[in-house]
């Protein structure tokens, strides 16, 4: 394969080290910006959910908060699991 004359020598040219992508900083300028405005009306927005969309948000959210399951764990004999039914009242 041809060498290509436009490429970089170690020490020329390119982005110093350390140096931060200028779009990526303003993106993160952004969107720190819309959050902090959202986050004073966020409880009552989540109160004003229903059950059902509630839970699939903690559900999505779960993996933020929550260590992950190990699959090593094992599951030794049979039994029987009963697992009781909660209704939710508001």
């Amino acid at each position: 394969m041809a060498r290509n004359n436009t490429t970089f020598k170690p020490g020329e040219g390119g982005r110093p080290k350390g140096a931060t992508n200028k779009t990526a900083s303003q993106i993160k300028e952004l969107l720190s910006a819309i959050v902090n405005n959202e986050i004073d009306t966020l409880t009552e927005r989540f109160n004003n959910l229903t059950d059902k969309e509630r839970l699939e948000i903690l559900i999505k959210l779960m993996p933020y908060v929550l260590p992950k399951c190990q699959d090593d764990i094992k599951i030794v004999g049979q039994s029987e699991v009963n697992i009781p039914i909660i209704e939710w009242v508001k």
